[in-house]
């Protein structure tokens, strides 16, 4: 009786999007990130003084950069700096890019845009 009470209350679980991938995905996808101005600016500052040793592979000048745009799956995305991950947490789960010198936060999961932080 146990055993049947406890795989229903996973099926439950697993059906209400609960289950362990649910805490791996952003709480609202593809919702634009809600930063600071002192944040975006830290955020650029930082992926741009690290991109050098970073980015390998730029993003062509022409990608889309407009919240909620689509981007190419082949577009070459890049984890945060570690430091923009510890001190703005809501960040871990997006991937970056830079298109003309402007910072393109993106959910990798879905390939779009969430946030666009320019010079």
């Amino acid at each position: 009786m146990r055993t049947s009470a406890r795989l229903a209350a996973i099926a439950l679980l697993l059906v209400a999007g609960l289950g362990p991938a649910a805490a791996q995905t952003p709480a609202d996808p593809g919702k634009p990130l809600e930063l600071t101005p002192q944040q975006r600016s830290k955020i650029h500052q930082t992926v741009m003084q690290e991109r050098a040793a970073k980015v390998k592979t730029p993003a062509p000048p022409s990608l889309p950069v407009a919240v909620g745009a689509e981007i190419p799956a082949v577009t070459a995305l890049y984890d945060l700096p570690d430091a923009i991950q510890i001190e703005f947490p809501e960040t871990k789960l997006y991937k970056y890019t830079v298109v003309n010198n402007d910072v393109v936060i993106v959910d990798a999961t879905r390939m779009k845009v969430v946030e666009v932080i320019d010079r």
